[in-house]
C-alpha cells in the first residue's frame, strides 16, 4: 500500500491566523475600553462628591467673596452654553477658572468638579495626533494643560431637590437636602473599539435629561471634530450648611 504525500499545512494555519487574530484583537481592545470607562466612571463619582462638598458650603456663604452672587441661589443662565463656541469659549472660561482669585458660586462649585477629573481627560496629542502607545503616557505639562481644558470644557454640574430628579433647581433653603450631579463628557481613545462601545457628540446628547446636563458644555465641545464620547453621570446627597442669619 503506497500511502500518500503529506498535505502542507503552513497555508491552512496562515488562514486560520488571519481569521481569528482580528477578532482577538477586538475583544482585547473592547476589553481594554471598557476597562478605561469603568476607572473614569469612578473618578466622576468622586467629583461628585466633591461639587456636593463644595455646594453645600459655597452656597450659604458670604456674597462678598463670590461676586454679590444672592446667598442660597444659583443664577439659572449658568444652565445654558457659553456665548463663546468653539475653542475659544473653552480657552476663555478656563483662564477664567484657573487664574481668578474670586468667582461666582457656580464656578468654584464646578472648579471643585472638574480638576480631579484632569487625571481621566485626554491631552493634545490624543485630540490631535494619531493614538501610539508611547504617546499615550506622556505627563509633560502640555498634556497637563491640555486635560484641564477638557475636563473644565467637557463637565456640568447641576442641581437637584432630590436624586433621581429631571427637573433643576437654583434656589436652596438653608437646611434643604441638595443633591449635586456631576456629568462628564468622557473621551474615548482606543482605537477602533470607540466606534463600537462610544458615541458621536451628537449621540452622546440624545437623551433630553443628558443634553440639559451638558448645555453648560456642548457648546464648546464642539471644537473637537470626531470624537467618540460617552456621557458618564454620578451624584451626591448633602444637607445645606447655610443658617438663617444676615450676613
Amino acid at each position: 500500500m503506497v500511502r500518500g504525500a503529506r498535505r502542507p499545512v503552513q497555508g491552512a494555519i496562515y488562514v486560520e491566523f488571519l481569521v481569528a487574530f482580528p477578532i482577538m484583537l477586538m475583544f482585547f481592545l473592547c476589553l481594554t475600553q471598557l476597562g478605561l470607562i469603568y476607572t473614569a466612571d469612578v473618578a466622576v463619582e468622586h467629583a461628585a462628591t466633591r461639587a456636593a462638598r463644595a455646594a453645600v458650603v459655597v452656597l450659604p456663604d458670604d456674597p462678598a467673596d463670590y461676586e454679590g452672587d444672592p446667598v442660597n441661589r444659583i443664577n439659572p443662565e449658568v444652565y445654558e452654553a457659553s456665548g463663546f463656541p468653539g475653542a475659544l469659549g473653552t480657552i476663555l472660561e478656563v483662564i477664567e477658572a484657573l487664574t481668578a482669585d474670586s468667582s461666582d458660586r457656580m464656578t468654584t462649585i464646578r472648579r471643585a468638579a472638574w480638576i480631579p477629573l484632569i487625571a481621566i481627560s485626554p491631552g493634545e496629542v490624543a485630540l490631535t495626533a494619531d493614538f501610539r502607545v508611547d504617546r499615550s503616557i506622556d505627563s509633560s505639562m502640555t498634556a497637563i494643560g491640555a486635560g484641564a481644558v477638557y475636563a473644565s470644557a467637557s463637565t456640568a454640574v447641576t442641581f437637584y431637590d432630590e436624586p433621581g430628579s429631571t427637573d433643576m433647581i437654583w434656589e436652596f433653603d438653608p437646611r434643604q437636602d441638595i443633591t449635586t450631579r456631576v456629568t462628564h463628557l468622557y473621551y474615548c481613545s482606543v482605537p477602533l473599539a470607540r466606534s463600537i462601545i462610544c458615541k458621536s457628540l451628537g449621540e452622546a446628547e440624545d437623551d433630553e435629561s443628558t443634553r440639559a446636563e451638558l448645555s453648560q458644555t456642548s457648546g464648546r465641545i464642539l471644537s473637537l471634530w470626531g470624537g467618540r464620547f460617552i456621557a458618564l453621570t454620578a451624584e451626591s446627597t448633602m444637607p445645606n450648611q447655610g443658617a438663617d442669619y444676615e450676613y
